[in-house]
């Protein structure tokens, strides 16, 4: 099948002048270099058909060597082209190991359209695939004879093809059955979740001081891609265990429970940086995809979105507009801002004191460089989160309300990040106890962001909070599935089944935990929970002690736990040690009041407990939120002080 060179096609909204040489959409002209124009008219007179790579390469580039990822990249200039104007992603279909395939409606008008319509006879199409496009189904190709759908392709007067249409409809009646069958079963295919982890980009620079680069733009493409409904993405804590080891790929993605893996490495070339990126197809060891990004510094702003939207494309992963355009927004312009920022979130990941307060030095440069990064703020907001939990040197009413603050500005400045809006969701309740409102930022962040671990553990920590034990557990384990070798979400997995009531499920979940980190502190202090709540008293010091010692920013909550569990063990003396050593430190840190409240409870002084426990719903304190989530308190709920104080939570 031949079409003249001055042919003008159109489809999608989109306009292919082969004569003039313009592509347009809308009227309005696009920039594509030479070579993708002329892909994507080799690719269009042969609408419908497989084009292998070899012819590709022979007709466009005339038999010159290059190399294979140059038609990858001309192809994926053109696929972002479309995504671009139109939100369409599926117009060339990749035949994997093959080459690619046009399969958008396309309309031909010119001067000599109708004699290139009346060449469209079918004699040479094969058995399972047309060139006809968005064909209708069998039942309406039989029933409407007379107007079948797939003859818009022609629009000069439908006499001019005469008695050659009505073979191409009986030709493509069955054709079409064969190739429906044929697009539904890759439609199934492309609708299945596709499980993908990306590992760690290895740093090849020779230069350790770049490891915040090669794990920050990790970090960066698993954000993007936890954006996507159709993935489901492996969290940083489940992948980052692999850093040092990712060889045995099956293996790999065996205890990660994925198919795809994303791997690469990233060298200096002088001035430039060489990242080298692959997705693998683990199911048959097969490399889908390769690529090579040659950067410069200022380059690297906007390479996690290049890469993240080149593996969906890869993965034939389709994507929501708003998921299109969530990928490709760019967080800033700045490259010494992107940099403190990559650094912030390098440190933070690290979760000791030191380590937080760098991070929270860098997400501020990052904002004094760039007062618009909204990502900056995001960051700034979860590295105060620790702040208000572990009892350091500033007082968790004032880390919630900076976290807060630093929300509410990365909101103003972009409404729909997902991360900003569930960090905002964490103060609303923990700050201004507004259970609803937060509830509603949390959902919003999942629509944003559905496959975001730390999202689901974070609704889940507020679901059991408010006793809504079953949703909790359910989301809890949603967490679990995408960072299945992170201790921390299987041990909030194993507390929201505990506070659920599901004692032996959380035991067991917990044993998962101390399989991947057997010196995870919050895990010992969990278990010294369930001890102390079986009366398993002295194996519930050893937890509680051990986490202590374990807990390397120094928290004061195995602290108090132990204090509680000698006033219910019935050694006064020991519980009043405790609070005498909890005073003592409060003068070089900060200690909540909710500590003391936990020790006079188990000595059950309910005059100071009840103080204590108003004193810290009063500060704001995170850990007041408790009060619903176990049965610690339930001796006290007939009272009127503590239903005032409850009261003041919302917890009702």
């Amino acid at each position: 099948m031949s079409l003249a060179a001055n042919k003008i096609y159109d489809f999608e909204g989109f306009r292919l002048d082969v004569r003039e040489r313009i592509l347009s959409y809308a009227g309005e002209p696009l920039h594509i270099t030479d070579k993708a124009f002329e892909l994507l008219r080799v690719l269009i007179e042969r609408t419908g058909h497989l084009v292998t790579k070899d012819d590709l390469l022979s007709e466009i580039w005339n038999g010159s060597f290059v190399e294979e990822n140059t038609l990858d990249k001309n192809v994926s200039l053109l696929r972002r082209t479309f995504a671009k104007n139109n939100g369409h992603t599926k117009l060339i279909e990749t035949v994997r190991g093959h080459g690619y395939r046009f399969i958008g409606k396309v309309t031909v008008s010119g001067s000599q359209a109708s004699e290139a319509a009346a060449e469209i006879d079918g004699s040479d199409l094969p058995r399972d695939e047309t060139s006809a496009i968005e064909l209708p189904t069998l039942e309406t190709a039989v029933s409407s004879p007379d107007k079948p759908r797939y003859l818009d392709v022609v629009t000069g007067p439908r006499k001019k093809i005469g008695f050659a249409a009505a073979g191409l409809i009986a030709l493509l009646t069955v054709s079409t059955y064969l190739f429906l069958i044929s697009r539904n079963r890759i439609s199934a295919e492309d609708q299945t979740i596709k499980t993908i982890a990306v590992l760690p980009i290895l740093n090849k620079t020779d230069d350790p001081n770049s490891e915040y680069l090669s794990d920050g733009v990790t970090e960066g493409i698993i954000n993007d891609l936890s954006k996507i409904s159709g993935l489901r993405v492996m969290s940083r804590s489940s992948v980052f265990r692999f850093k040092d080891n990712q060889a045995d790929l099956p293996r790999v993605a065996a205890q990660l429970g994925v198919n795809f893996a994303v791997t690469g490495e990233i060298r200096r070339l002088e001035s430039k940086f060489e990242i080298s990126i692959r997705l693998v197809d683990i199911r048959n060891g097969t490399q889908i995809w390769g690529h090579q990004y040659f950067k410069s510094s200022e380059d690297l702003l906007n390479l996690q979105e290049e890469i993240s939207a080149d593996v969906a494309e890869n993965l034939r992963v389709r994507l929501a507009p708003a998921e299109r355009e969530a990928i490709a927004k760019r967080s800033t312009n700045n490259p010494q801002a992107y940099q403190y920022y990559l650094l912030g979130r390098y440190h933070l990941a690290r979760l000791t004191e030191p380590e937080v307060l760098s991070s929270i030095d860098y997400f501020q440069k990052a904002i004094a460089a760039d007062p618009s990064f909204a990502y900056a703020y995001v960051g700034l907001a979860l590295a105060y989160r620790p702040l208000a939990l572990a009892g350091w040197h500033l007082s968790s009413e004032e880390a919630i309300k900076r976290s807060r603050a630093a929300a509410i500005r990365a909101l103003e400045i972009d409404p729909d990040l997902a991360s900003a809006h569930a960090a905002y969701a964490w103060t609303l309740y923990t700050y201004e106890h507004d259970w609803s409102r937060a509830e509603h930022e949390f959902r919003r962040a999942l629509e944003l962001a559905p496959n975001d671990e730390k999202t689901h553990a974070d609704i889940a920590h507020m679901l059991t909070f408010l006793g809504r034990h079953t949703e909790a557990i359910a989301e809890g384990k949603k967490a679990t599935e995408l960072d299945p070798l992170s201790f921390m979400s299987a041990t909030m997995y194993a507390q929201f089944l505990f506070f659920g009531g599901k004692t032996d499920e959380a035991l067991v979940e917990l044993q998962k935990t101390f399989e991947i980190e057997p010196n995870f502190w919050i895990a010992h202090n969990l278990l010294g929970r369930i001890y102390v709540s079986q009366e398993r008293y002295p194996e519930a010091l050893a937890e509680f002690q051990k986490a202590r010692d374990l807990s390397g920013f120094g928290s004061i909550v195995p602290i108090y736990e132990i204090g509680y569990t000698y006033a219910r063990m019935g050694d006064r003396p020991a519980a009043e040690a405790t609070i005498r050593e909890l005073k003592k430190s409060a003068s070089t840190r900060f200690v909540s009041s909710y500590s003391y409240a936990m020790i006079y409870n188990g000595l059950d002084d309910r005059l100071n407990a009840l103080k204590y426990l108003e004193m810290s719903v009063d500060a704001h304190e995170a850990d007041s939120l408790f009060l619903n989530d176990s049965h610690r308190w339930d001796a006290y709920r007939g009272l009127e002080k503590f239903q005032e104080i409850e009261k003041k939570l919302n917890l009702n």
